[in-house]
C-alpha cells in the first residue's frame, strides 16, 4: 500500500506488497515554514497507526546533526520518527539525503541546479561544500532487498551513499550534459562537510547487492535524469 504520488511513492509502485504500507506523503521542501503541510502530514500518519502492515517511512539523514535541527522541517522530521518509535509495532524509518530521480520538484538540489544553469542564473555555491547523492533506484532496490528479507524490523537507519560529493562536483557533472556553462557565486560557509553514518547492515546490503559509489556512480545517475532534458 502506498500513500503519496511524489517521486518516491513513484519508485516504490514496482516493489508495493499488501504487508507494507509506504508512507510517501511528505513535505517535500525542507526550506517549508508554513504549519499546515506538516500538520497535514503529522495526521494522515495517525490515520495508519493501527495498521497491521509494517510501515516504511522516510525521513532526512540531516535529522543526524544538531546545525540542522534549528529548522522547521528537521524538528518535524525528528518529531514523526519519535511518533513512530513509540507508537506503530512494525516499522523501518530510513533516513535519506538528496535523492535523485525524475521529479518536477524545483527544491530538490539537482533540479535547483538544473534550472539555474538553462536559465542563465547564478547559482550560489558554499565553498567546500558537500552533499550525499542516492539513485532513487538504489533506494528501491535496497528497500525491495530488505523487504523480501524482513531486515531491520523497528529500525531506524541511515540510508546513504558512502560517497559525499563536492556541490562544485555536481554542478560539473551537470554541466557537462547540459553543455552550457554554470555561473556561480562563492560563498564561505562553515557548515560544509558532514561525516557519512552508515549502519554495519547497510554496509552489507551494498555488499550483497553489489552496490558501488564512486565518481561513475554521479555521472551515471546525472545522466539517467538530465542529459535527455536538455536540448540547445
Amino acid at each position: 500500500m502506498i500513500i503519496g504520488n511524489g517521486m518516491l511513492a513513484s519508485a516504490m509502485r514496482s516493489i508495493d506488497r499488501d504487508d507494507v504500507l509506504f508512507f510517501c506523503s511528505g513535505v517535500s521542501n525542507s526550506s517549508e515554514i508554513d504549519d499546515k503541510p506538516f500538520l497535514r502530514e503529522e495526521t494522515l500518519l495517525q490515520e495508519y497507526l493501527h495498521t497491521d502492515r509494517k510501515l516504511i517511512y522516510f525521513s532526512s539523514y540531516f535529522v543526524n546533526f544538531e546545525v540542522f535541527l534549528t529548522k522547521e522541517y528537521y524538528q518535524h522530521k525528528l518529531r514523526l520518527e519519535k511518533f513512530i518509535t513509540s507508537r506503530f509495532k512494525n516499522f523501518t524509518i530510513y533516513r535519506l539525503p538528496q535523492v535523485v530521480g525524475h521529479s518536477n520538484n524545483p527544491a530538490t538540489l539537482t533540479n535547483f541546479i538544473y534550472n539555474k544553469i538553462v536559465s542563465n542564473e547564478t547559482i550560489p555555491v558554499f565553498i567546500n561544500s558537500k552533499r550525499n547523492l542516492l539513485d532513487i533506484e538504489t533506494v528501491k532496490r535496497v528497500i525491495e532487498y530488505i523487504n523480501t528479507e524482513n531486515l531491520l524490523r523497528n529500525k531506524t537507519v541511515n540510508l546513504i551513499s558512502t560517497i559525499n560529493y563536492d556541490i562544485e562536483t555536481i554542478i560539473s557533472a551537470i554541466e557537462f550534459f547540459t553543455k552550457k556553462k554554470a555561473l556561480k557565486k562563492l560563498i564561505v560557509n562553515s557548515e560544509n562537510d558532514f561525516p557519512i553514518l552508515l549502519e554495519a547492515e547497510i554496509l552489507q546490503i551494498f555488499s550483497d547487492l553489489e552496490i558501488v559509489f564512486d565518481e561513475s556512480y554521479l555521472e551515471k545517475i546525472i545522466k539517467t535524469y538530465y542529459a535527455y532534458k536538455y536540448v540547445s
